[in-house]
């Protein structure tokens, strides 16, 4: 999770292809967090957020929440 946060930070070729929100879920979810735990801290319902890794997934080529940090961290979009 550290490395995952770290990367993340100064990831930016990775992220270039999504949205604010897209990028911030996924940074939540690289340190590991819940769709409900994501959910509440940026006040949006549990669905909202679950749909969100959908297009992040399609935008990066991947398939798992695993794969799409890999993805950002090392700059593939």
């Amino acid at each position: 999770r550290q490395r995952a946060r770290e990367g993340l930070a100064t990831a930016t070729s990775g992220l270039a292809d999504l949205t604010d929100r897209e990028s911030r879920i996924l940074r939540l979810a690289a340190l590991g967090r819940t769709n409900s735990a994501i959910a509440h801290a940026l006040d949006i319902s549990p669905r909202t957020v679950a749909k969100h890794p959908e297009h992040v997934y399609r935008k990066l080529d991947v398939t798992s929440r695993t794969s799409a940090v890999f993805a950002a961290l090392n700059g593939r979009s």
